[in-house]
This record gives structure tokens, sequence and C-alpha cells, in this order.
């Protein structure tokens, strides 16, 4: 383990400036705090950053690099596992502003995708404004973290691409803005039941809350055009989530789904009991109300 540090100070100026970088090993740092579910033969964290105050002013810049992590935590196994964080954020007055969240994970040569974050927080009122996206998140990102779940079957591939914005309100009421789509969706299954064929869906979601109210603007699940069916599903509505609250109003609209496509991942051993039923004609829906006084 290595760690160097530097720092410095103006009094005339009343600025401080000081700069870190540091090293270590995984395996070594398991053998001094030894933690029974988890074994590691490899992989290297870095560590190096920059902070700069003046009145009024204090900046962060820093980044942090997970190389060739090999073994297990638990049922987490992975292997030449890499993830490298960058952040830039400044403090000023009580505004916290994040100027760059960026995080990149791959495992082997490959690259994995991004995860972008920008924002600005007031500490003060509890208010704040926060943009979010990745780009192209795939399989080499994500699958070791699903493989567990998906035994036997293991995630081929996929991409993840998410775009939103979230703004946390006074009184810990909050709206969120987001994009989500998945695409090249395929897992193998040794059994053969599940299908390789790729599968794809997008999420669009408008929610807010307001006290104990959940004001659902819109909610759009997007399954796939097809032969039978457009394959898309509204819901809008609102919530109250409070004793004695007003009358909940919810609408559910679809001009038709087909499920079958839909179904096939999990689906698994149960496929010609679900060919024979519902699922492969599809089913109409029009607009339905449900309302709880």
């Amino acid at each position: 383990m290595t760690l160097k540090a530097s720092a410095g100070h103006n009094t005339e100026r009343q600025e401080s400036r000081a700069e870190f970088n540091g090293e270590l090993q995984i395996p070594a740092l398991l053998e001094t705090f030894p933690i029974d579910t988890a074994s590691f033969s490899a992989g290297t964290l870095r560590i190096n950053g920059k902070i700069d105050a003046k009145p009024g002013v204090t900046n962060l810049a820093t980044d942090v690099v997970l190389a060739g992590l090999t073994g297990h935590f638990g049922e987490l196994r992975l292997q030449d596992y890499q993830s490298a964080i960058s952040l830039i954020a400044d403090l000023s007055g009580n505004t916290l502003n994040l100027q760059k969240l960026q995080l990149t994970a791959q495992s082997g040569p490959g690259l994995g995708g991004m995860l972008e974050a920008s924002g600005r927080y007031d500490l003060a009122q509890k208010i704040g404004d926060f943009a979010f996206k990745t780009i192209d998140f795939n399989e080499r990102a994500i699958g070791p973290f699903v493989a567990a779940a998906l035994a036997p079957k293991n995630l081929v591939s996929v991409s993840l691409d998410v775009n939103g914005k979230v703004s946390l309100l006074k009184g810990g009421d909050f709206s969120l803005q987001t994009d989500l789509g998945v695409s090249r969706l395929v897992v193998n299954d040794p059994s053969g039941s599940v299908p390789n064929t790729p599968f794809a869906l997008g999420l669009t979601l408008d929610v807010a809350q307001r006290g104990s109210a959940i004001d659902l603007k819109n909610l759009r699940l997007d399954l796939g055009k097809t032969a039978l069916a457009p394959n898309q599903l509204v819901l809008k509505g609102t919530v109250d989530l409070a004793t004695n609250a007003a009358p909940s109003a919810l609408s559910i609209q679809s001009d038709g789904l087909d499920l079958n496509s839909a179904l096939q991942p999990a689906r698994g051993s149960h496929k010609n009991q679900c060919d024979s039923g519902t699922g492969r004609r599809g089913f109409q829906t029009g607009s339905h109300h449900d309302r709880t006084e």
C-alpha cells in the first residue's frame, strides 16, 4: 500500500491546495482485514485527486480506478473486472455543484459502457436538480452482477440506455422524468427452453411526489410492435398514500398487447403450455379506470 500527499496554503490570499494519490492491492488488504465471504487473487485500487480552497469556494477533482479484480464476494464472481470513477465538484456557499460524475465498468478488454451524472444541490434548503444517463451499459459491465440470479442460464448480451433527471424538492418531495431502453437482450439457456432471439423494451416514466400523493403523469411501456399488436401500455393517475386521503384514480390504456414474445425470456419450462394459451393470440384492451373512494 502506498499513499502520497502534499499541501500548501497562501496566507495572504487565504487559498489552500492539496494533492493526493495512493494505491493498494486488494488481496493484501483482505489478508490484513479478512472478510469471510470474500476472496480475491488479484486487483488493484488506485486513487488520485486534488482539492483547491479559497474564500467561498472549494473545488474537488478525483479519480478512482479499480483494475484487474479477480475473485468472488459471496455469489458475485469477477474475472479481470475493471471500473473507474471520475468526479469533479465544487462547494460554493451552501450550493454543491456536481460538475461531472462518470462511471465506467467492464469485464476483460471489451468496453462495458458508461454512466454520467451532473447537478446542483442546495444544502441549506435541501433542494436540487440532477441529470443522469447511461451510454451502452452492456453485458460486460452488468453480467457478473446478474449471473447468480440467472443461473443456470447466462446473459449473452444486453444494452441498457437510460436518460433522465430528478428534482429534489422542499419537504422531501421529488419529481422524476426518465427514458429507459433495453435492447440486444439475449439469455442462453442450456436446456433450450428460452429462445436466443434478441429482446427489447422501452420505458418512459414521469412521476412526482407531493406530500403523500404520488402523481403518475405518464408511464409508457413499449414491448415492441408485433404482427398482432402495437404492444404499448400507458398508465396515468394519482395515488394518495395517506390515511383518509382523497380518492385515487388510475387509468390504463393500450391499443393491443401481444405478450407471447414479451414473456419468452421468463417462460422457461412452461413454453409449451403458454404457446397454447392466450399469449399466442394476444389480447386487446381499451381505456380502463379504477377509482377507490
